[in-house]
This record gives C-alpha cells, structure tokens and sequence, in this order.
C-alpha cells in the first residue's frame, strides 16, 4: 500500500488550492483567474478580467483533461461558460504557446522519467482543444534523456512537486524558448499505471523503485 506524505495535512482537491499553492511558493504559472462560471463572465464584462488572448479556460475539478478549451475571445468564454452550472468553479488561464508540453516524473523528490508530448494538428479539427492532443498510443510522445530537459523544465517540476508536498508527482510543463522559462500547468498525484499506457513499462518502474526506497528508509 501507499499513501502520499501530502495526506498529512489538509490535501489540494482542485485546480483552484492547486495554483494558490504553487503560487505562494514561487512557481511560475500562467497568468490565471479563478472563480465560479458566473463570476468569471461577470468579471469579462465588466472589464476586471484583462489577459491577453487566446485564453485557456479549464474547469476547476476536472481531470485528463476534461472541460479544457482553448478559446480566441472573451465572447467565446462567456458562451461557453453559460453552458455550465453557474456555480461550477473554473480557471480562466494565459495561453503560453508552445510546441507541446513535458510530463516530469517526481518521485521521492526525484526526477525519474520525463515524456515529451509533440503539439500536433488533431485530426477533428477542433480549435478549442487545439492546445492538446494525446492520441492513443502516444504517438506523439517521447520519452527524453536527461540531457535533453530544459534544466528549467526541472527545476520547476521539482519545486511544484515539493509545493504540493507530494512523493510521487507527475508534473505537466510547457517551455518558453524565448524566455527560457518553464510554466507549470498541473501536478499530478496519481502514477496512472493502470489508465495511461504510453511507456507504461517506465512509469511502473519508477513507482515500484520509489516504494522500495520509501521502505528501506522506514
């Protein structure tokens, strides 16, 4: 059995407690908004919310990314928030472009795999899911040598994972060339052993390897 060191304490459930921590400890995220359906449309009308566009705009407590759209402008944000209960909690996000987004494999506050996901053209031509494609079997994806990361793709994978007080953290990044900066987009608690099969082989490894370690010290 495993239970992750963040249950000590009061856990993050959503995106919303997600950021405010990654926040306070310094990581860099997307200039972001957060609050209910109804208060974010009302904050684009009433010109509170200014961002530059496209936006992102994700649900609060959605997964595998579920409710997660890439949108032009704030008339398309206010229509398709008016889709959803007016409660619902959302993110209201800057969209950095990128050429598609790093998955940093933390695990006992080290990195132990990263997979890279090539942005490509989705065949359904969707353009408010344009900002993610995960086809399956993972043919856009690439497992990296460590030389070949970012070092700022590490260090702010392994500064979220230690935010969020986390063992094992799967840490999606997307890079700024021009900048050399990394953005943290989510920290993943779950190994997904089971749900994702891209380089199923190595990510099973790394948690076993992990328990093992988490034993001998105990």
């Amino acid at each position: 059995s495993y239970v992750d060191r963040e249950l000590s304490s009061a856990p993050s459930l959503s995106k919303l407690s997600e950021y405010a921590k990654l926040a306070h400890a310094g990581v860099n995220i997307p200039k972001s908004f957060g609050g209910s359906a109804y208060a974010l449309a009302r904050g684009i009308k009433e010109s509170r919310i200014d961002t530059s566009l496209p936006v992102v705009l994700k649900r609060a407590d959605a997964d595998r990314g579920a409710d997660n759209y890439k949108l032009s402008s704030y008339d398309a944000v206010i229509e398709k928030l008016a889709a959803y209960d007016q409660k619902s909690i959302w993110i209201l996000q800057e969209y950095i472009p990128n050429d598609g987004f790093y998955r940093v494999g933390i695990y006992n506050d080290q990195v132990a795999f990263t997979i890279f996901r090539l942005l490509e053209t989705r065949p359904d031509g969707r353009e408010d899911l344009a900002h993610m494609f995960k086809p399956r079997g993972g043919s856009n994806a690439t497992l990296l040598e460590g030389s070949d990361v970012p070092q700022a793709v590490i260090e702010a994978s392994c500064l979220a994972a230690r935010a969020m007080n986390r063992q094992i953290a799967g840490v999606d990044c997307i890079y700024n060339y021009e900048n050399d900066t990394a953005y943290v987009l989510e920290v993943n608690y779950n190994p997904q052993l089971v749900t994702i099969g891209t380089f199923k082989e190595v990510r099973q490894k790394a948690f076993l390897d992990a328990l093992d370690a988490l034993e001998s010290l105990g």
